[in-house]
C-alpha cells in the first residue's frame, strides 16, 4: 500500500490513561498505516512531567511554536488530590494553560480520532497537499458514518474508510 507522504511534521503530546491508549491504537492502525509522517513526540503524562520537573512541557511548547500543528491527548489535571495521589514534586500548571489550547472533555474513540483528524487536516492545509486533504475527507466520512451507525471500535471505522 502506498502511504500518503506528509510534508511537514505534527507535534504529538501524549497524555494519560484511556486517551493515551486510544491515541496509540489510532497511530498503530491508521496513522502509521496510511501516512508517511514525521511525528515530534512528547510524553506529557503526569509521571514524566514530574520526573522532568515539567521541562517536557516547556520543550513541547517551543516545538509547537515552530511547527504550529499539534495533537494533544488529554492529560490528568493536577489538583490537590492528584498531587497527593501521585506524589508529585510540585503543583504543575495545566498543559492547556501552558500551551494555550483546549482539551476534550469526553474520551472515546470518536473524540480521539477527531483530535488526530483536526491536526492532520491543519497540516494538509498548511502543506496544500491534495492527497492528504483527500485522506482527511475520507476519514471524516468514515467517522460520520460510524457515529450514525453507533459503531464503537476503531476496526469498524477503518472498515468504512475508502482511500
Amino acid at each position: 500500500m502506498n502511504k500518503v507522504k506528509v510534508k511537514g511534521p505534527i507535534l504529538e503530546l501524549d497524555g494519560d490513561g484511556l486517551a493515551r491508549e486510544l491515541s496509540q491504537e489510532i497511530k498503530d492502525k491508521i496513522i502509521n498505516t496510511y501516512l508517511d509522517i514525521d511525528i515530534k513526540y512528547f510524553d506529557l503524562n503526569i509521571h514524566n512531567r514530574d520526573a522532568s520537573l515539567d521541562k517536557v512541557t516547556t520543550e513541547a511548547y517551543e516545538v509547537f511554536e515552530k511547527y504550529q500543528v499539534i495533537l494533544k491527548c488529554p492529560t490528568l489535571e493536577l489538583t490537590q488530590e492528584t498531587f497527593i495521589e501521585f506524589g508529585c514534586k510540585e503543583m504543575w500548571k495545566s498543559t492547556q494553560e501552558i500551551l494555550n489550547i483546549s482539551d476534550i472533555k469526553e474520551i472515546n474513540i470518536f473524540s480521539m480520532l477527531t483530535l488526530w483528524l483536526e491536526a492532520i487536516s491543519k497540516r494538509a492545509i498548511i502543506d496544500t497537499d491534495d492527497k492528504l486533504i483527500l485522506f482527511c475527507k475520507n476519514l471524516s466520512e468514515a467517522i460520520a458514518i460510524a457515529k450514525a451507525r453507533d459503531f464503537a471500535t476503531l476496526d469498524e471505522i477503518i472498515s468504512l474508510y475508502k482511500m
